[in-house]
């Protein structure tokens, strides 16, 4: 099965280096099976670096982390990785690949104090059907008719759906595909001439 969502990305992302870190600090490759399926359509280097993160293996590529020395040295977790045969060094101006790195820095400065015990504990309560630790509301766009060419729009401008965009996308699922381009263009062109009250 496939799962490609088209808001929330950023969450799920953060949860899954959650569960990265949890399970390479633990070695339970039965957790990186699972995590190596995480992939990113938009780049390349950003699905390499995250297949090789969960344990992977491309070509005689993988990422090492010692847990031992980065316990005993104490630096930042991206340190080691970045010093692993493995890493690309393109991979410093890949800005997914950056943030991937600064929160993995950033739930290892939570957690490098913790023992294994809880680190298991705290991995254990994450992918227990029964506990539920964490919970997302899924949203089937179809269902509701909508289009993830507004929840496109959505994300890029950073703020949530007004009505209009609602109307708007309601509308464009009922007029035919021929038409959508010049509906675009007719709701842009009206929006720009009718400042919505309150809008700057």
């Amino acid at each position: 099965r496939r799962f490609e969502p088209v808001d929330g990305q950023q969450r799920l992302t953060t949860l899954h280096l959650v569960h990265l870190y949890l399970a390479r600090r633990l070695g339970d490759d039965q957790v990186l099976n699972i995590l190596r399926k995480f992939t990113y359509e938009t780049r390349d280097s950003s699905s390499r670096f995250f297949l090789l993160m969960a344990g992977g293996n491309l070509e005689g590529q993988e990422i090492t982390i010692d847990w031992k020395v980065v316990r005993k040295e104490g630096r930042d977790l991206s340190f080691y990785v970045r010093d692993s045969s493995g890493f690309d060094l393109e991979w410093d101006y890949d800005p997914t690949i950056e943030g991937a790195l600064r929160t993995l820095d950033l739930v290892h400065s939570y957690l490098k104090d913790f023992g294994d015990e809880e680190c298991r504990e705290i991995l254990n309560n994450l992918i227990s059907p029964i506990k539920k630790a964490v919970a997302f509301r899924f949203m089937p766009m179809e269902r509701y008719g909508l289009t993830d060419d507004l929840y496109i729009k959505m994300n890029a401008r950073g703020l949530p759906l007004t009505v209009g965009e609602r109307f708007k996308s309601s509308l464009e699922k009922v007029l035919s595909q021929a038409h959508e381009e010049s509906c675009e263009n007719i709701w842009n062109e009206f929006l720009d001439e009718k400042p919505m009250k309150g809008s700057v």
